[in-house]
């Protein structure tokens, strides 16, 4: 995905701030920042921002999004 294909992503999901922030982050390391630092711009953990990449390079945008799969509610 190019930086302009990211920036009209993260223009269409401006409501959905969790996403927007993790195409923040992304964008961060399309100009060229470290882990570290795009996690830091976005105020989130450097092994947070490893794990936000890692769902990114084997999913691409679809690995951003919430996974709401809640597991069995029965006791």
């Amino acid at each position: 995905m190019a930086l302009e294909e990211l920036n009209e992503e993260i223009r269409k999901r401006k409501i959905c701030s969790e996403v927007l922030r993790k195409l923040f982050f992304i964008k961060e390391l399309y100009k060229g920042a470290t882990v570290p630092q795009a996690a830091k711009e976005v105020g989130v953990s450097k092994v947070i921002g490893y794990v936000w990449l890692e769902k990114w390079n084997e999913k691409g945008l679809e690995g951003l999004k919430p996974n709401y799969g809640g597991g069995d509610l029965q006791n």
